[in-house]
């Protein structure tokens, strides 16, 4: 008799230990198709928020002295090292000090116009900011000096270049010289 109890018992668990599976692979499904259709078709609030913001296609990502300046720089590495445009400090850098968080956040929204890096570790090799006319604001200076500190403290050369119609090919050799 003990015996049919304990197989009884022994059924009940087995039944019981299916169904516990069964429901916890079911939600699991569930969670999954969930996730799928949320990917598949944007929440409403993400729908309200394209419809609040309005974005169009820039007809560049740099600017025509930009452009000018890309391509004399282009001619004269000759493919010795990678140059990259518009990179943030944040991507070159990282804070050392006890409030990180603040520190990235002060460097997060600032870039430079050049990075040229090593060919095959893209470590980070110099750096160059084109200086137009909307350096000479009292707030772009500001902006300039603590940008200057960052790359000094960090140990990499930052080339400020005036923005001319033309560039002399020696004059940016020379100041390439390292390449």
């Amino acid at each position: 008799m003990e015996l049919i109890i304990f197989l009884f018992f022994l059924f009940l668990v087995v039944i019981l230990i299916r169904k516990v599976s069964e429901t916890i692979k079911s939600k699991k499904e569930k969670r999954l198709i969930d996730a799928v259709k949320t990917l598949q078709s944007p929440s409403e609030e993400v729908e309200k928020q394209s419809r609040e913001y309005k974005y169009a296609l820039n007809d560049s990502l740099l600017t025509p002295a930009e452009i000018q300046y890309y391509k004399h720089l282009d001619s004269v590495i000759d493919g010795k090292v990678k140059v990259f445009s518009k990179v943030r400090l944040l991507d070159v850098f990282t804070p050392k000090d006890k409030d990180a968080f603040a520190s990235m956040r002060k460097i997060s929204s600032k870039h430079v116009d050049f990075l040229l890096c090593e060919k095959d570790s893209f470590k980070p090799l110099v750096a160059i900011e084109l200086d137009d006319s909307s350096h000479r604001s009292k707030q772009s200076q500001e902006r300039d000096l603590f940008v200057n500190s960052v790359f000094k403290m960090a140990g990499l050369t930052l080339h400020r270049v005036e923005c001319k119609n033309s560039y002399s090919e020696s004059e940016t050799k020379s100041m390439l010289s390292f390449l």
